[in-house]
């Protein structure tokens, strides 16, 4: 059975989404591509996308619709820009999609795609005049002052991307680092994977202070779940007093406590750990909530994200539970475009699996790619976890690097089985700054392959 909201990163669970606003992209002379890396082999028949109405008016243009041509491809392995290799693809005529919103889009032959590599969902505007007739696609989007660290935690940047194309057709631009895709990829077994998250609540974070708190309320479904830690996407807009953050059963019951300094979280939002005490577990079927207070003389501020409900699967949120606010006189779900008590919203959070218990990757355990997962916490003040999958015995080397090149920590460096595991990173003797960690890994037998991923990292003190 496939675990909700788990094929890209199976460490965490919660929303693990950090954006700040919504980007639009017209398919006009210009197409676009959303790469992504296959999580399952199998047959792709169908895909979920969030695409903007022409009707919507002067906010995105005034275009007419267009026709579109939508379409698989491979990628070309000199510089991931989609090949021109047709995995499947079909003629859209977007007049019909008028009203905007999620759309559904069904091909007429799957494209049969590999776990692990690469590959491109294209569209492009083949109309007569696409200068009048087009519409637009979606994707969330952090702002440059919160662009710290654009890997998304369920996927990095390079499994997950927007590309564009400048007018001519004939070439892509690089990579839009911190551009998610909202989409949702169906194959032909059953599974399914994506991004279901369709844009931040920007016109109205809640703050924390004093009665004023948030908390993300949930009910554990799937299976339960050793958590050791929690994160939110959070930042501090003025006082001295720390953030509090607290694992609680409905009843009010508290689970477990942590706080962070005022001076650990910077004034752009950032991915604030928490550590518990002790593992907590999440048990399937149980009730909770995530709380965030402060004393009044501090002031931190949050935002909640919209998911799209139903439209999506569980495979492409957290379905599990909605984000909610108080002011002091009672619990309600966020507000926002004119409408209150909303429950299609999460706070940008997730809690750590204590990866340490045994039977957390039981339906799962050996992976089918080598992946090494973006590090969390991240930023980090003093030690970050650091996760990576083998799917076959490997000779493993993971070591950190500064912005010169120069080494400055050995992680592992030894034979390992196939499987997930884990590694600390203590930063403590370091400087504030990037850092790079680079993994490694060498097959064992007879045809010897390297595999070699490096990741960036913050530390901030």
């Amino acid at each position: 059975m496939q675990d909700p909201y788990s094929a890209y990163n199976p460490d965490i669970y919660g929303s693990a989404v950090n954006a700040a606003v919504l980007t639009n992209y017209r398919i006009d002379t210009e197409k676009v591509s959303y790469k992504f890396r296959a999580t399952h082999t199998g047959a792709i028949s169908s895909i979920r996308i969030y695409i903007e109405s022409w009707k919507e008016g002067s906010r995105y243009g005034d275009g007419n619709g267009g026709t579109w041509r939508i379409s698989i491809r491979n990628d070309s392995t000199s510089n991931h820009w989609p090949a021109n290799t047709y995995l499947t693809s079909l003629i859209r005529v977007m007049a019909a999609d008028s009203n905007g919103g999620i759309k559904l889009i069904t091909f007429g032959t799957p494209a049969n795609v590999t776990a692990g590599n690469l590959y491109h969902l294209v569209f492009e505007n083949i109309d007569a005049d696409p200068t009048v007739n087009y519409s637009s696609v979606n994707t969330l989007t952090m702002w440059p002052g919160d662009h710290l660290a654009p890997e998304q935690l369920f996927a990095a940047d390079s499994d997950w991307n927007s590309i564009y194309s400048i007018p001519t057709y004939t070439v892509w631009e690089s990579i839009r680092y911190g551009r998610t895709p909202i989409t949702e990829y169906y194959y032909t077994d059953g599974y399914s994977t994506g991004m279901g998250y369709m844009e931040v609540w920007v016109g109205n974070p809640k703050t924390i202070s004093d009665s004023s708190s948030v908390r993300e309320t949930f009910t554990v479904t799937g299976k339960s779940r050793n958590v050791s830690s929690a994160a939110v996407w959070v930042r501090r807009l003025s006082g001295s007093d720390p953030l509090t953050v607290s694992l609680e059963k409905t009843d009010g019951t508290l689970l477990a406590q942590d706080t962070a300094s005022a001076l650990s979280i910077p004034t752009t939002y950032s991915w604030i750990s928490f550590t518990f005490d002790s593992t907590q577990s999440l048990v399937v079927g149980q009730s909770y909530n995530l709380v965030l207070t402060t004393p009044t003389s501090t002031n931190y501020d949050i935002y909640a994200i919209c998911d799209g409900g139903s439209t999506f699967t569980v495979n492409a949120r957290f379905a599990d539970g909605y984000s909610q606010f108080t002011t002091g006189s009672g619990w309600t779900g966020w507000d926002q475009w004119g409408k209150e008590n909303l429950t299609n919203g999460d706070l940008m959070f997730y809690f750590l699996i204590d990866t340490t218990e045994t039977g957390i990757f039981s339906e799962k355990t050996v992976p089918e790619v080598y992946r090494l997962y973006q590090n969390y916490p991240n930023p980090f003040n003093e030690s970050t976890s650091i996760c990576y999958g083998l799917p076959y015995l490997s000779y493993v080397s993971i070591k950190v690097y500064n912005t010169l090149g120069q080494e400055v920590a050995t992680l592992i460096s030894e034979d390992k089985l196939s499987g997930r595991y884990t590694v600390q990173f203590d930063g403590s003797t370091l400087t504030s700054g990037i850092y790079f960690y680079r993994l490694k890994a060498l097959t064992e037998g007879e045809e010897r392959d390297m595999y070699v991923e490096t990741k960036k990292l913050l530390l901030l003190r």
